[in-house]
């Protein structure tokens, strides 16, 4: 996976190790540690940091958003976000206009400039990706891309109860056939079949509406 790897002969006589080489947790943030590092690279050749590439297109694909909107959409402090803005439209490549609705705002606008350099890093960015993912099977690239997902909705809920753990709680009944749509998922994802936990998840999905 392009040079993505972790040094495991360190490890091998280190039992301790080998616990960290094998925790997905582990390889997880090497692995992002290394993505993040080359992205860094691919948009610094172009003079952006990874940060102004984020605004950048948040701006791109949320128009006329205020300024604050923009960093609370990124979760980047006030400042921070002054001084990004601040740096971009120095730049050239982007503006802030006068809010149509609220004097105190400002909305972020791309320039013309500003536009084709987002463009060109997003080309890079991709490319990039594409070159990390090259070991990779299509439908094991779109099991990243789910399992991406549900760590990043997992993360913005933070700590909590889950609902089935209320309903047990409740003396509820469980909503067991939701339990079982993210493992029938990847399955299909990755092509390996599951006759019976599909036949499972069906018949309790039945049991359920009736």
């Amino acid at each position: 996976m392009d040079q993505i790897a972790v040094d495991a002969h360190a490890t091998d006589n280190d039992s301790g190790g080998n616990v960290l080489a094998n925790s997905v947790g582990f390889s997880l943030s090497q692995i992002g540690s290394e993505t993040a590092r080359q992205f860094g690279h691919v948009v610094g050749a172009l003079g952006l940091e990874p940060r102004h590439f984020a605004v950048l297109s948040a701006v791109h694909r949320h128009v006329d958003r205020s300024q604050q909107g923009v960093g609370d959409l990124l979760a980047i402090p006030a400042s921070t976000m002054v001084a990004i803005v601040d740096h971009l439209e120095h730049e050239g490549l982007l503006e802030r206009r006068p809010h149509p609705s609220d004097r105190r705002a400002r909305i972020l606008r791309l320039t013309t400039r500003g536009e084709l350099l987002r463009a060109q890093a997003q080309a890079q960015a991709m490319a990039q990706e594409d070159r990390i993912c090259a070991g990779l099977a299509p439908r094991e690239r779109a099991v990243i891309g789910v399992t991406d997902r549900r760590f990043e909705g997992a993360a913005k809920v933070g700590d909590h109860k889950t609902s089935m753990l209320m309903d047990y709680e409740a003396g509820k009944p469980l909503e067991s056939a939701t339990l079982l749509k993210a493992p029938v998922e990847l399955a299909r994802l990755t092509g390996v079949p599951a006759p019976n936990l599909e036949m499972v998840a069906a018949l309790i999905d039945l049991l359920t509406r009736g």
